[in-house]
Parts: C-alpha cells; sequence; structure tokens
C-alpha cells in the first residue's frame, strides 16, 4: 500500500508534464519552421525561363515593283518604245498628254527633246492595274525617270506638250494640270508664238524656242 501522500504524488508528477509540453512546442515548433523553409524555397525558386519567342515574320508581299525598261527609240513626245530584260521590245503611250507631231508647231523641238531625255534611259513603266507593258499593241502607262520623276509632268512644265484628261489617271491629273498651268504662264515652248498651244498648226509657220 503506497503511504506518500497524494500531495507528494502531484509534486512528483510535474517534471514529466512539463517536460512533454515543452517537447510538444518543440515539435510544433521544428514543423512550423520546415513548412515556413519549404514555402520559402519555393518562393525564392527561380521561374522556368522560357524559350525565347521568334518575332512575327510578316508575310511576303506578293506585290513586286515594276521592272524597269530601256528606251529604244521615240515616235513623238508622247508615244516611245522600250525593251526590258527580256529583249522584247514594247510601246507606250504616255498617259495624261498629247504631243505635236513631227510636221506640226513645235513638233520638231518637242521630238528633239524628247528623244534627247529618253533614249537609252532608263524608265519604269506604271501601268493603271499595275501590270507590266503588253507584249502585243501599244500599253497606255506612266513613265517614271531615273530621278523619280514623271516625264508627263517634265514635258508638260517644259511646254512640249499639252494635257490630255482623256486617258490622264484621276491621281495624277491635278499635277498635270498644274504643270501644263506653269508652262502656259511662262508662255514656255508651245505657248509662245506662232504655236500659243496650238497643236495642229503647220511646222512651216516656224516655232517659238523652247
Amino acid at each position: 500500500m503506497d503511504l506518500v501522500p497524494a500531495g507528494r504524488h502531484s509534486t512528483k508528477n510535474r517534471p514529466t508534464m512539463s517536460l512533454k509540453i515543452s517537447l510538444t512546442v518543440l515539435g510544433m515548433l521544428f514543423t512550423l519552421v520546415t513548412i515556413c523553409g519549404i514555402s520559402t524555397r519555393e518562393t525564392e525558386r527561380p521561374l522556368a525561363t522560357r524559350p525565347p519567342v521568334s518575332p512575327a515574320v510578316a508575310p511576303a508581299s506578293n506585290t513586286t515593283p515594276p521592272p524597269p525598261y530601256t528606251v529604244t527609240s521615240v515616235l513623238d513626245g508622247a508615244t516611245v518604245e522600250v525593251t526590258g530584260a527580256d529583249g522584247v521590245q514594247r510601246r507606250i503611250s504616255v498617259r495624261g498628254i498629247r504631243a505635236p507631231s513631227v510636221d506640226s508647231c513645235f513638233g520638231t523641238e518637242t521630238f528633239a527633246w524628247a528623244a534627247a531625255t529618253l533614249i537609252g534611259t532608263t524608265v519604269t513603266p506604271r501601268t493603271e492595274s499595275g501590270d507590266p507593258p503588253g507584249r502585243i499593241g501599244t500599253t497606255e502607262a506612266d513613265l517614271i525617270l531615273p530621278d523619280g520623276e514623271n516625264y508627263a509632268v517634265a514635258a508638260l512644265t517644259g511646254g512640249y506638250v499639252r494635257f490630255s484628261g482623256t486617258h490622264a489617271p484621276d491621281s495624277l491629273g491635278p499635277s498635270l494640270q498644274r504643270a501644263e498651268h506653269r508652262a502656259r504662264s511662262a508662255v514656255a515652248g508651245l505657248w509662245g508664238a506662232p504655236c500659243h498651244g496650238n497643236l495642229e498648226g503647220n511646222s512651216s509657220a516656224g516655232s517659238a524656242s523652247p
């Protein structure tokens, strides 16, 4: 029979209970530290690098610039023959202008200027459809000179030809009319005496100097 008083039993067991509580608390703390450590490592782990995304490549345009041609002959100030890289000769009527014939007033001067300006020169014909000049017949087109100037504008500014609205492209019409107005105001070329802008006058009447 245990003769130890009840109070002593309680005092004797207190260290054991305190130890258990301490161990339990330490265990919980260890668990928390472990969880926090894992969470911190997950947070600090560098993000997986993605492979660089190649920039989107724009699809190649199906529109190719018109090929250049060399002027091989001049029929008048508004009609020429050109030869392409394929060796085929094509005839082009320049849009938006009318030129005097060689036997008309100022026709000789216009022909001489056009020949000096164009023969042997590389030009870029621009048709309304954007297609190259056809192989058969006469193609209506703009002639772009090597410096980027439109031949029709240059011819009108010098007074060698007259504006023709019949076959002039809408986008180019105003600039062609302005070029003719400048020549007319300056009384240049065929706007001078004796032609006074008349393309039907006979060359025997004489012609003005450009």
